[in-house]
């Protein structure tokens, strides 16, 4: 996965693909923003971070890259969230 600018470009990951379809692993996420995965995770556990649980034990957890975005627009490029990259 390409590594992200500091402007946090959309994603066009697979073009014919609907972003509201495309998911995202936890770790993807982190490498994304470039934080750590656990920062991702204490985002999604206090509800600031949309995510999916998927698989009958409903053991994988993806976030969606329409979700990513809005989590980058409301939360990260307002200041609400400040990242300090790694």
């Amino acid at each position: 996965m390409p590594h992200p600018n500091k402007y946090y470009p959309r994603s066009e990951l697979i073009s014919g693909l609907p972003t509201s379809l495309q998911l995202f692993t936890v770790t993807e996420v982190a490498i994304i923003l470039g934080v750590d995965a656990d920062l991702v995770n204490q985002w999604i556990t206090d509800g600031t971070l949309p995510f999916l649980q998927l698989g009958k034990e409903k053991i994988f957890v993806r976030v969606r890259a329409q979700d990513l975005e809005t989590f980058i627009d409301t939360q990260i490029r307002v200041g609400k969230i400040k990242i300090t990259k790694k």
